[in-house]
């Protein structure tokens, strides 16, 4: 019913809708009922130690009427990850909507939108639900837990173009680090140093990670890495030569610089 709700009205704009994952649900109750919950709540304790309070059956009582006589409606916040796309860009969007009890959408708050690969929407979902990417369908563990917190901090922090950039990367590091299921940061700067230096299509032959330093600022904070990489370039005759270059790489594992030595 959402779906088909959703799907219609973007239609009228002549927007493309799909639907990728639907968060947390919470029930939204006017507070009459809440007030009725607080009551039966404590009638449950005292039933546990055997007790009854002739003066709370009368207050539940009341308050049953209450809520009967209550016009306010009940409904439901649900997170919602979804992809718009028109005839020039496709975007991905995280969103509250308010449901009511008929399924269907009375209001939507979108948290988050940006301009990203359709193929990231996956990764999209699980960083704004914070739900486990190396294991889909099971808990989160520690390291992704702590990953979440280190780059969505970052992310908080940058506004517009700069935000999508930095969320788009972050996106991709997971990927990375999905495909190996490992979140471990030297397998991490590995991967995106090959990535820097070799591009798309990657030669291992002969590969060398002869160095990767950490660098701190005066407060302690880290501050960049720097790594020498060294792997085998073929030629045009197809033979084979080493190259080596000196990277630069942000906390984030962003590149910064790449130098490359002569061979």
């Amino acid at each position: 019913m959402i779906i088909d709700q959703l799907s219609a009205d973007f239609a009228k704009e002549h927007v493309q809708y799909q639907a990728v994952r639907f968060g947390q649900s919470i029930t939204i109750k006017p507070p009459s009922h809440y007030t009725l919950d607080s009551l039966y709540g404590v009638k449950y304790e005292l039933e546990k130690k055997g007790l009854i309070n002739r003066e709370l059956e009368n207050q539940i009582a009341l308050q049953r009427q209450v809520v009967l006589q209550d016009n306010q409606e009940i409904y439901y916040r649900e997170q919602h990850i979804f992809s718009i796309k028109d005839s020039i860009q496709t975007s991905l969007i995280f969103a509250d909507l308010s449901v009511n009890t008929q399924n269907q959408v009375v209001t939507m708050d979108i948290h988050q939108s940006h301009e990203l690969e359709e193929n990231q929407k996956f990764y999209f979902a699980c960083f704004f639900l914070r739900e486990s990417f190396l294991y889909p369908s099971s808990y989160m563990d520690e390291s992704e837990e702590a990953f979440y917190e280190y780059y969505g901090e970052k992310f908080q922090q940058l506004q517009g173009k700069e935000q999508t950039t930095f969320l788009s990367f972050t996106l991709q590091l997971m990927k990375k680090a999905r495909q190996e299921r490992n979140l471990d940061k030297v397998n991490l700067i590995k991967q995106m140093v090959r990535e820097y230096a070799q591009g798309t299509r990657k030669n291992y032959l002969n590969e060398r990670f002869d160095s990767i330093e950490e660098f701190f600022d005066d407060q302690d904070q880290l501050a960049y890495y720097k790594v020498i990489y060294t792997f085998s370039v073929k030629g045009e005759e197809n033979d084979y030569h080493s190259q080596q270059c000196e990277l630069y790489l942000d906390p984030y594992l962003q590149l910064q610089d790449i130098l490359w030595m002569k061979h």
